[in-house]
């Protein structure tokens, strides 16, 4: 309890053994200011990079566990904004007296400039409207704050802020933060675990960082146990040190498990003891319900406890549309099984999940017990069925965890295993069963008419496939036929139906798939690569970090291309440079292993953007002499390496200043969108063509009809195709152009998201183009005042200029966007994107 000086008592609930309670302290200055940073520190960059998303809304809810990484993400959110000209704000509110708070708020926003400290919201809101620079205020353990003055105070500050201040709070329990904050006008930017968490090359990179490489495969496999959990990251990591870093060979679930069990020691043990129990009765499936809860602790009220869970440890989540469906924390699991694992309730709960047709579940509870003789029953029962279900990686993965005796042995089970090799592309030596081969060799089918621009021949050869999917829903195949389905709407230039294709199937699933499964993983892989495409990078990061590491066993090797594509380019966006090369050579060796050349190009094309040495040359995958037999048959392999490949070759011919090349590139590319009628490639190869007028090598100008094509492109959704090209082809853009406002959807608006990487200089000595600026900063001014109508004397008068000056830049203009007239000028101007306004 606190006595203020108004007579208000507040209460501050306690938080990490800090105690509270005394009279009201003065402001601490400690609590103005972030703690240190941890280290190794790993992921400060994407975290830093939240800084645009913060300001584009009024509040940021930050909620996770506890040492999930809250207060770092927060804190360098408040480093990035005080170095970007904010006026930054922080306050630590553990350990802050509840009725203080006002007090702390108040400090932490006092500017630079003299002013009367404010004692109201609404005065403060004023003074930060009145400072003309963006405002962030960072509360850290927000959730603490219950003084009905500070909630107040927070409530009315937020409802009468200006638009240039935003509130970042962190809590463990966002129900425990004041309502105003959560529902504020829906203007409310939430980050939770899924932000938060230590991605699989952050992980890799932390071992490396002190001192213990580990590898990305090891570091997968810690992560999936971690689910990304920071603080448990840092426990596993003191394990092995003390035991002498020995990763060859370990049971990560169970290494894991002796390693983090501290960190539960006093949720538990402040738990009922019934709440425990039936935490430790679930902790034996991956997903728990009510009634496998009532079975496996012979507790009626289970049920009613696992709901309970939900509201009192972050640990315990209800899975969003699944009625009845639990999911505990993938470290919780690990600790509880170090002593508590009973193989008859491990059957019991397999035995459920099988009558509930959850064929994956009953799969991973044989695995973890390692229930060999169960794992090989349910194979040969419900195998089959699953690997149309869920696809190919999910079964394998089963197998392989059996004896190859009992494999071999078993003709069901070698069946199964030579089905699971054809539907992931790999023929084995006895074969596949009719039914996988014929589905795989239907979507190479459709695939090759689509490339030939047959698009009713594909669609009439997926038809078969696709045509159960309306009543049973999306298993694997019919994932695999959507994705081409997919890319028949991008080849027509229609990206959004593509997008709106697969987020419908989604949304479809056929009853029994597994969330982590192929046939997921195939179509939000897909999705990925159509958020990318346009320039949703938040969206397309989240679905590749959670579904590309599922997707290596899948038959498409252009969609593992694509997906490895937007991973490794969003990764190098970021600066997150070790990552992009864990991946490039994630994606290299699965070509080797799968004898995938347009993944050894998807490595080449990348190592080129990033300056890194390439490992395989690009002649070697295809050379320029074969280049005209490529793309002469457009079904053919060789026409998807050129395609891939076409951005690293116009990239040595621009830095090697030979504009033949480029041009020879250039119109391979639209001759082989003109033989596949394929939108997309055609307007790449249009792209390149102009590439010399936009880097400042060539002084035409560009066709308008070109760019007109382009912006229609734009327009439509072909954002990052052209953007990842402006940026490593060394198109720069002046101070001129950068200060247009061009309008959104065109082209010209596409070259102000580029960032150019660096070129190398040419081996001749030449130097990079000039800045791209198109117009002059006078000649967008008459522009302005054509489109308002003015005079050749209104316009000499208006910008200081003589009536010759005016003619002679008319001129130009017209030359410059091919006019006849002032009309024309106008309109070519506005088709540009130019900030035209007509006249009434």
């Amino acid at each position: 309890m606190t006595m203020t000086p108004t007579g208000i008592v507040a209460t501050l609930a306690t938080r990490d053994g800090i105690p509270v309670g005394g009279g009201a302290p003065p402001v601490a200055r400690a609590k103005l200011t972030p703690p240190r940073l941890p280290t190794p520190l790993v992921a400060g960059g994407r975290f830093r990079r939240w800084l645009d998303q913060v300001e584009a809304h009024d509040v940021t809810l930050v909620t996770a566990p506890l040492r999930y990484g809250k207060t770092v993400f927060a804190a360098l959110i408040h480093a990035e904004a005080v170095d970007s000209g904010f006026l930054s704000g922080w306050v630590s509110c553990s350990g802050i007296a509840s009725a203080r708070i006002i007090d702390h708020i108040v400090e932490a926003l006092r500017s630079d400039s003299a002013h009367a400290t404010a004692t109201d919201p609404l005065t403060l809101a004023n003074h930060l409207h009145g400072l003309g620079k963006p405002v962030l205020l960072c509360l850290d353990d927000a959730d603490l704050i219950d003084d009905p003055d500070a909630i107040g105070f927070l409530g009315d500050l937020v409802d009468h802020a200006p638009a240039n201040f935003h509130l970042l709070c962190t809590c463990r329990d966002e129900a425990r933060l004041p309502r105003s904050l959560r529902e504020h006008r829906g203007t409310v930017l939430r980050a939770g675990r899924g932000t938060l968490r230590a991605r699989d090359a952050e992980v890799t990179e932390y071992f490396e960082r002190v001192g213990r490489p580990i590898g990305l495969a090891p570091a997968r496999a810690l992560n999936a146990v971690l689910d990304g959990w920071w603080g448990a990251l840092h426990h596993v990591s003191a394990a092995l040190r003390d035991e002498g870093w020995q990763v060859g060979t370990v049971d990560w679930a169970t290494r894991c498990g002796s390693a983090i069990a501290p960190l539960f020691g006093d949720l538990l043990a402040a738990m009922p003891t019934q709440h425990r129990a039936t935490l430790e009765h679930c902790a034996i499936t991956p997903i728990a319900s009510g009634s496998l809860a009532i079975r496996l602790s012979g507790d009626e009220a289970a049920s009613d406890v696992l709901h309970a869970l939900t509201r009192s440890t972050p640990f315990v989540t209800a899975i969003a549309g699944q009625r009845d469906r639990y999911a505990l924390h993938p470290a919780l699991r690990a600790a509880l099984m170090v002593t508590h694992r009973d193989s008859v309730q491990a059957a019991m709960a397999i035995n459920w999940h099988v009558a509930a047709g959850e064929i994956d579940h009953a799969l991973a509870i044989a695995g973890a017990f390692g229930l060999e003789p169960v794992m090989a029953t349910l194979l040969v029962d419900h195998g089959r069925t699953q690997l149309f279900r869920s696809g190919p990686g999910m079964i394998a993965d089963a197998l392989a965890r059996l004896p190859r005796a009992t494999v071999a042995d078993r003709p069901a089970l070698q069946k199964l295993s030579d089905d699971v090799q054809a539907l992931s592309g790999n023929v084995a030596t006895r074969g596949g069963g009719a039914e996988p081969l014929a589905i795989v060799r239907r979507i190479a089918e459709a695939q090759a008419q689509l490339a030939t621009g047959d698009r009713r021949a594909a669609v009439a050869t997926l038809h078969p496939i696709l045509l159960p999917a309306r009543s049973d829903g999306i298993g694997y195949a019919e994932a695999l036929a959507t994705v081409v389905m997919s890319d028949l709407h991008r080849a027509e230039g229609r990206p959004a139906d593509a997008e709106a294709l697969l987020q419908d199937a989604m949304a479809r699933l056929a009853a029994g798939v597994a969330r982590r499964s192929d046939t997921v993983a195939v179509l939000a892989i897909a999705l990925a690569d159509m958020r990318y495409m346009r320039n949703d990078m938040a969206a397309a990061g989240r679905l590749a970090d959670e579904f590309l590491p599922l997707l290596r066993g899948a038959a498409l090797a252009g969609l593992l291309a694509r997906g490895y594509r937007v991973a490794i380019r969003i990764a190098a966006a970021a600066g997150r440079m070790t990552e992009a090369l864990a991946l490039i050579e994630a994606a290299e060796a699965i070509a080797r292993d799968r004898a995938m050349p347009l993944l050894t190009a998807l490595g080449a094309v990348e190592r080129m953007r990033l300056h890194i040495p390439l490992a395989t040359p690009l002649d070697d995958i295809l050379p320029p002499d074969g280049e005209a037999e490529a793309i002469a048959d457009p079904a053919a392999d060789n026409a998807a390496l050129f395609v891939l490949l076409s951005e690293a070759r116009v990239f040595e011919a621009i830095t090697q200043l030979d504009r033949p090349r480029l041009t020879v590139v250039a119109m391979r590319l639209i001759d082989l969108a003109e033989r596949s009628d394929h939108a997309e490639w055609r307007i790449i190869g249009s792209l390149f063509n102009v590439l010399p007028q936009l880097s400042g090598r060539c002084d035409r100008l560009i066709e308008m009809d070109t760019v007109q094509a382009l912006n229609r492109a734009a327009s439509n959704g072909f954002v990052r195709p052209m953007v990842d090209l402006l940026e490593i082809t060394g198109v720069r853009t002046s101070q001129d152009f950068n200060r247009t406002e061009y309008s959104v959807g065109s082209f010209l608006a596409l070259l102000r998201l580029s960032r150019p990487y660096g070129l190398q200089p040419a081996n001749n000595g030449g130097s990079a183009g000039s800045a791209f600026s198109l117009f002059t900063a006078r000649e967008l001014e008459i522009v302005e005042a054509l489109g308002a109508g003015e005079t050749n004397k209104e316009i000499a008068r208006s910008l200081s200029l003589t009536p010759e000056t005016v003619k002679w830049h008319m001129k130009s203009l017209m030359r410059k966007l091919r006019a006849s007239n002032r009309e024309e000028v106008v309109s070519n101007a506005m088709m540009l994107g130019l900030p035209v306004i007509e006249r009434g």
